[in-house]
């Protein structure tokens, strides 16, 4: 996770919504990584 944190990375999932300390993300990045995950499905 250090070396992923190194780079410049960090998540793009969201977390659960009853996770007690909710991590945050990028929502601009999950939102495009949604498309490709449509789009490769199709």
């Amino acid at each position: 996770m250090e070396t992923i944190k190194a780079s410049g990375g960090g998540p793009v999932i969201p977390s659960r919504s009853n996770r007690i300390m909710p991590r945050d993300y990028d929502k601009d990045i999950y939102k495009e990584r949604n498309l490709v995950e449509w789009f490769s499905k199709g």
